[in-house]
């Protein structure tokens, strides 16, 4: 449901649909870091956050965009927060009138645009208003013919200390071979059931390719496809240790045609070290949702080693595969019963197949839904004088808090939807708690047997 994060948000901030989790490197602790986005015509306002394993507000710094900045998703490093804005044209008089976008922007298909390097934990200047300017360095990007930044996907970015530039692997939409193969868009084809053919999901669903963007210390950038062949690359994910630091292992959803663009379909893993990747496809009627990582216990517990979170080469070939020491959690849809089945791989040999199928009985869950992985594991047990460290204690918080049964979720999310529509209430408490919009009875439905 809604939320203003405890508070954080104002009630009409908008706030974006893409975080990212970066174990910080100085102090190994996890942060959250996502953004909210407010513009008009001229220029936009971001506010980018860094909450900690509690939810807490560690870091809160705004930077000023030019133009009317339409972001689809942002990269973390150990020194910044990385913005891709792609350019578009505003119809400011229609922008005055309506304040939609849809009916405002027109998107420069050729490319181009803006990269935003913003400085991680910079003091900034402090506004009037208590808002804390971020230091941000401005990188031009040229169009190059080949693809455009909109609906760019950041999977992974990370300083290269080495060759002293930041590094961006991204899945990038791209032009096709033959511009006459794409047909024209009917407005009537976007209606549900928006595609019923191949040709209508190409008309609408451009193919996208795993891309490198590398920032040199002179901000010049090159882009390149990490792979020569065309075929169609959605949803990215890497091992969750590797976030924010140097990766090699890619995994995506792969579309079933080699060269045009086609629906997600199987499942890959691109290794970006030797530029080659291997895959497993279903069924001609099945498709596998995003490919989601879940780290086998343990499996990185010498994630600060730099050999071992980097992908680079070493004599130890524990050290080396330990970045797809794990499993992939995928959602098939079976389009012929109309029926949905989570599959398990090793994420070290997916060409092998699912290890497990698990039939997800009463209910189908439509192609290109998805989730996150999420541990729940028991607390391991303790004898009498054993010390536990913060860090360890927030961790095993969390994990007791964060998997609730279906009828749990539904309770705590309308409870906290009332509290938040009468969050400015607070001081009219009656005795019956209606002043919060909720009364004695509703206690129950919230709540049930947990009280």
């Amino acid at each position: 449901g809604r939320s203003q994060l405890g508070g954080v948000l104002p009630t009409d901030a908008p706030f974006a649909g893409s975080v990212k989790i970066i174990r910080d490197i100085n102090d190994s602790r996890k942060k959250l870091v996502s953004y909210s986005n407010r513009g008009d015509g001229n220029k936009s306002e971001v506010t980018v956050y860094e909450f900690n394993t509690k939810f807490r507000v560690n870091s809160k710094l705004t930077y000023e965009l030019p133009g009317y900045a339409v972001l689809s998703d942002l990269g973390v490093t150990a020194k910044y927060v990385i913005l891709v804005q792609p350019t578009v044209q505003v119809n400011n008089f229609q922008f005055l009138l309506s304040k939609d976008p849809a009916k405002s922007l027109q998107f420069e298909n050729n490319g181009g645009g803006m990269i935003h390097l913003c400085q991680r934990g910079s003091e900034g200047k402090t506004f009037g208003n208590g808002q804390v300017e971020g230091e941000m360095v401005t990188v031009e990007l040229e169009p190059d013919g080949r693809g455009n930044e909109l609906d760019l996907q950041i999977v992974n970015a990370y300083d290269d200390e080495e060759n002293q530039c930041v590094v961006m692997d991204v899945l990038r939409t791209t032009f096709p071979t033959d511009p006459n193969r794409t047909p024209p868009v009917n407005q009537r084809d976007l209606q549900w059931p928006w595609a019923q053919s191949l040709d209508a999901y190409q008309a609408q669903s451009p193919s996208k390719q795993l891309w490198r963007y590398t920032i040199a210390k002179n901000l010049q950038v090159t882009r390149e496809p990490l792979f020569s062949e065309t075929r169609t690359i959605m949803f990215g994910n890497i091992h969750p240790e590797v976030s924010g630091r140097k990766h090699r292992f890619v995994y995506a959803n792969i579309g079933g045609l080699k060269d045009e663009a086609s629906p997600p379909q199987g499942v890959a893993r691109f290794d970006v070290q030797t530029r080659t990747y291997e895959a497993w496809m279903p069924e001609p009627y099945e498709f596998c949702g995003e490919p989601t990582y879940a780290p086998r216990s343990k499996a990185m517990e010498n994630a600060d080693d730099e050999d071992v979170t980097d992908g680079s080469d070493s004599d130890s070939d524990s050290d080396n595969t330990a970045e797809d020491d794990g499993y992939i959690l995928s959602l098939l849809y079976n389009g012929k019963t109309q029926t949905s089945e989570m599959l398990v791989f090793d994420a070290s040999d997916l060409p092998s197949g699912p290890r497990t199928r698990i039939p997800i009985t009463g209910l189908a869950i439509p192609h290109g839904h998805y989730g996150c992985y999420a541990p729940q594991v028991p607390a391991p047990p303790r004898e009498e004088g054993d010390e536990t460290d913060e860090e360890e204690e927030e961790t095993l918080e969390l994990i007791e808090n964060l998997v609730f049964s279906a009828d749990e979720i539904e309770r705590r999310s309308k409870l906290a939807d009332k509290m938040e529509q009468r969050g400015n209430q607070w001081n009219e408490v009656k005795s019956d708690f209606s002043g919060l919009g909720l009364r004695l009875d509703d206690f129950e439905e919230y709540f049930g047997d947990m009280l």
